[in-house]
Parts: C-alpha cells; structure tokens; sequence
C-alpha cells in the first residue's frame, strides 16, 4: 500500500452521542472482524472499567481497509481527566471526525477534545449520529456544531467542514444531498474520511523515524511502542537508535513490528511512512522518545501534556485486618506498582515518599486516580489512600489557587437543588440558558478545590440524568479553607470486634449507620454519620446481657433503618484530611488516621 492511499483521524464524542458505537459499526461494515468477533455489543471498550462506566479510558487504535485505502481511527477518551490520552494521541491524526448526537447536539464534554484537535490544526469532519430518533433535528445539530467551532477559536478552513448524517444502530449514513431512504449502509461516511482528508504529510527526508505517543505492555514482549512513521520506513530486525532528549543515544533493534486489523495488532515486516506502528525490542523506551537509525540528528519537541492538578497519598494498609482480603504491598512494591503506571501515563506523576509511608501520585483529577485505584484493587492489593487535594506549586501566585469552568446541563426541576450545591461551594453562576433539547445549561466559575467530589452530588441530586464537564480556567484568590470539606460528623468504632443488632439499634438514632449486623469491624474504622458536633467514638459490638430465665415479654424486636454505602469515588470526595480509605479486592472501608481515639 502506498502512503498517499492512509488516512488517519481521531473520533471525538461527548460520552452516550454513539462514538463507541459507531467505530463498531464501521469495523463490521469493512468485513474486518471474524463472526465470532462481531457478537459482543461495543468491541471498542474492552476494558472491563470502560465497559462499566460507560466511557473511554484508554485510546485505541483499529483499522479499517476501504476501496484501496487503509484507515487508522484513534478512539479519543472524552473525559478531561484523560486529557493525557488525548493530547498525545491526536497528535498522529491528520483529521477529527466530531460525533454528535441529533437530537441533543453538542455537549459541554464534546469542547475539551475538540478544542484539541482545532490547535492541532487538524481536518475538521462531522457525523450527525441517531438521525432515526423520533426528536432528531440534524440540521438544529449541525448549526450548533458550527456555532462550538467559532467559539473555540477554529481557522477559516477549519470551519469549511465536511458532515454526514448516520445511525450507528441502524447502520446508515448519507450526505448533504442523500436522504434518510437511501440505504447505502456506511458508505458515505467512509468515502468521506479517504476523499476528503489528505494523506500524512511527511518530514523532508528518507530517514525513518517514529515518535513514541503510547506505550503498551506483553508479558511475552514487554515494553511496546506505539507511534506514526514520520518519515521513511520500518523493518523487523532493524537497527535503531533511542534519542531522548538530554541523554546519549541508545542503540537497539526491532524485534517485532506491528499495525491494526480491526481490533487486533497483527505482524508486518515492514512499516510504511505516514502509518500508525507498534514495535518492540527496545528496552527501557518512553513517552516522546524518537527511533530513528544511527547517523541522523533528527530532532522533535517533547508531547505536550496538560500538567496533573489533583493529588492523592498512597501508603500501605496498617489496620487489624490487613492481608486478610488481599495482598498487602509494602512500601516499596507500592511504589513500583506505581511508577510503573506512571510510564505508560504521561499525566501521571508519582512522588516517592518522603517520610517512609505516604507516596504522593498526581493526577488529571478524581476519575483518572480512581481509575487507577480500581485497577490495583482488581489485581488483588491492599493499600489505603487519602484524600484528593488540589496541588499547589510554586507557578500559583500568592494567596491564589486554581480554577476551573464547570458546564452543568440538567433538567429543570433540578436547578435549584443543583444551584444550591455549587453555591455552598462557593462557586459562581456565569450564565444560564435554556436548550433546544429541552435541557438549561448552567456555567460556573470556581477552584478546582471546591469542585471536588460535585460530579457525584449532582449525580445524586439529578437522579443521574444531569451531565457536567469542567476545564481549567487559571487561577483567582483563594476560597474558605471549609470549601469541600464534609460537614456531617462520623461514628467510629472504638474497638474491633463484631457488629451485633442490639448496639446499631441504639446507635441508629445518632445518625446513619454504614455497616450492618454481623459485620466485622475495627477500632477507628467509620461506621456512620453523627448527628452531634464532634465524632463519636461508640461500641457497635455490645450485645444484650443475658439473664438466667427466660422471659418473652423481655424480648425485643429491633427494627433496623436502611444502611448507606459509598462507591470509590464517591468515598474519595466524602472524607475529610484526618480520614483514610482502606482499599481491598472485596471491600471499601473508611477509618481515622488515628485508629486510637486521642
């Protein structure tokens, strides 16, 4: 296959508009998967958390082969905690094709990717998806799509885009001048990603080189890296060099190349220029290194990543029960469990520790950390982690801290409860407008520090039918030091032990209770609310005494109220500075950093 026969582009979506969706209708169309490949519903998202939350996590690469050309589509996370997948990521699309939903058109997650992609300078096309709906207005979608592009700054060409209207669900799409009737299956939009966006453009020269934008793992190959040909070509059992900036250069060989089929990385001998690669062999390679062959000075700027802004303390499980669920990873297996999560992600830093227990890792913000959290956890380790704290360096100007734009759209009846809570959190209202789709944007400006946790309350207060997206938005003076912080009080268990019915029954009227009869429990672990000023220290594990007669008139029936439980993020957002969260495969506890009331 020739160069100028390759496309590259990267699909960007607000979470739910089909994006996911869509690349599997396209795999299907193209014939590249087997019939026992195309039995699962979204093959995109294979992994399991992805698959869970409904979201991307972790960019991929599939190929399609259509009419002699060879396109490479870059599933892009929306999220902007994933911001680090994203911007390494788009750097090797030539174009963008912007997903979006005809009946709600673009949401405030579509602008994080798209703004990316617009200072990147990249092709702009646009799939008006779920056109079959019975509130469809695609034409209503398409407008406001232009109206986004203005607003976030996109070059005259950019705004000359190229758009077809589709239905992932159905499997058609058509053009401008086609209609809903055509049935031409995915055809239009497949022409219109080779006819309309140009080959890669190259650097001047014969040398090949790639630049590394993700790194992958094999327990059979190891360390693996993913990038586009620059300029000339690969072969397999090629002699490289590793340049990386500010170090001597590194000899090596490719033991193995690879690019996509579908959803699979299958061998190749040799890599062509203007293609996305996967190669190994090279030890110790990372994130914007450059292969190239010995002799050349070639030189590339190092992938630019937003800076991670939210850091959580990792240490080791110190409770009663620690080893009892999992594996406990002393110090130093914690430490390289996480630097070794910190090579394949650019947004993450992870800062040894510096008094022996708590290791410090930076993220983009809660969602990206607790996706990582929830790995570790699946993998069968024990750790506890603190709470997220927005991370003050010496670029924020005194008495400042950060902040962040917040673009909440939710259904009416939800404005109040949902202006409430930003409220308490000191955050102000910039604007308010009522959709087409029948929804009211709301926008507010804030620290990044009291926004922490307010995915979940407004999650909770909307019923889970509002969707919020926030992006930094530089830094103003600083808010309360109570901003965030939980204000209910907590129960803590005073010794460890079972919980039995006859303690939680007297205790329930004291707040609300997390745990349940026959629990075990341990001294300083969290147990509930309090309704009083201060925590409590109470004993859940007292039962009732015994006496020598039986008398039924004695007997008591206790009625047990409903108990609470929190998810990790939610738990994350929930404790305050002196609380920890004990993390195991089969459980989520909370607990005082002192499990000995002082």
């Amino acid at each position: 296959m020739l160069h100028e026969n390759i496309r590259n582009i990267a699909i960007i979506a607000h979470v739910d508009h089909g994006k996911t969706s869509l690349v599997d209708t396209l795999l299907r169309e193209t014939t590249s998967l087997s019939r026992q490949e195309c039995n699962g519903e979204l093959l995109l998202d294979s992994n399991d958390q992805e698959r869970e939350r409904g979201i991307t996590i972790l960019s991929k690469v599939t190929a399609v082969n259509w009419k002699e050309h060879r396109i490479n589509i870059i599933d892009t996370p929306g999220h902007a905690d994933f911001s680090g997948e994203v911007e390494r990521v788009i750097d090797m699309a030539d174009a963008a094709l912007i997903v979006v939903d005809a009946v709600e058109g673009p949401m405030p997650q579509t602008r994080f990717v798209a703004q990316k992609a617009i200072q990147n300078g990249l092709k702009i096309l646009i799939a008006v998806n779920k056109v079959d709906r019975k509130e469809a207005d695609p034409q209503r979608a398409l407008d406001a799509v232009y109206d986004l592009l203005i607003q976030l700054g996109a070059s005259t060409e950019q705004l000359d885009f190229e758009a077809v209207f589709c239905s992932a669900r159905q499997q058609f799409s058509y053009d401008a001048f086609g209609s809903f009737d055509d049935q031409l299956g995915m055809a239009p939009l497949l022409d219109m990603m080779i006819n309309k966006v140009s080959a890669p453009q190259l650097r001047d020269g014969n040398e090949p080189v790639v630049q590394v934008h993700q790194l992958d793992y094999s327990p059979y190959l190891g360390l693996i890296g993913v990038g586009r040909i620059l300029s000339g070509e690969f072969h397999k059992g090629q002699k490289v060099v590793l340049k990386r900036k500010g170090c001597v250069d590194k000899s090596g060989v490719i033991r193995e190349l690879f690019h996509s089929e579908g959803l699979s990385r299958v061998n190749i001998s040799t890599g062509l220029p203007g293609d996305i690669i996967a190669f190994c062999g090279i030890e110790n390679i990372s994130i914007s290194d450059v292969i190239t062959t010995k002799g050349s000075d070639v030189e590339l700027s190092q992938l630019k990543v937003d800076l991670p802004s939210v850091s959580v303390q990792f240490s080791v499980n110190d409770s009663p029960f620690a080893g009892k669920e999992g594996a406990v990873l002393q110090s130093k297996a914690l430490a390289e469990r996480l630097h070794m999560e910190a090579t394949y992600d650019a947004a993450l830093r992870v800062k040894d520790a510096q008094d022996g227990i708590n290791i410090e890792v930076i993220g983009r913000g809660e969602l990206h950390l607790g996706v990582l959290i929830e790995n570790m956890r699946r993998e069968g380790k024990e750790f506890c982690i603190s709470r997220p704290k927005v991370l003050n360096d010496a670029s924020i100007p005194d008495g400042q801290e950060p902040y962040d734009k917040c673009f909440i759209n939710c259904e009416s009846e939800y404005l109040g409860a949902v202006i409430n809570e930003l409220g308490a959190r000191e955050a102000n209202l910039l604007s308010s407008e009522r959709l087409d789709n029948g929804q009211n944007e709301l926008i507010f400006r804030g620290s990044k520090r009291g926004f922490l946790g307010l995915r979940h309350a407004i999650n909770n207060l909307s019923g889970g039918t509002a969707s919020l997206h926030t992006e930094e938005d530089g830094f103003d003076k600083k808010c309360g030091a109570k901003v965030g912080q939980r204000k209910e009080t907590v129960m803590v268990s005073n010794g460890t032990g079972k919980a039995l019915n006859h303690s939680l029954a007297h205790l329930q009227d004291r707040g609300r209770m997390m745990i349940k009869h026959g629990e075990q429990v341990f001294a300083g672990q969290i147990i509930g609310t309090a309704n009083s000023p201060s925590d409590l220290w109470v004993n859940c594990r007292q039962g009732k005494q015994l006496a020598r007669v039986w008398r039924t008139t004695a007997d008591k029936h206790y009625a047990m109220k409903a108990t609470f439980s929190m998810s990790l993020e939610q738990a994350m957002s929930w404790i305050n500075d002196d609380e920890l969260i004990e993390v195991t495969p089969q459980n989520i506890r909370l607990k005082k950093k002192a499990l000995i009331a002082s």
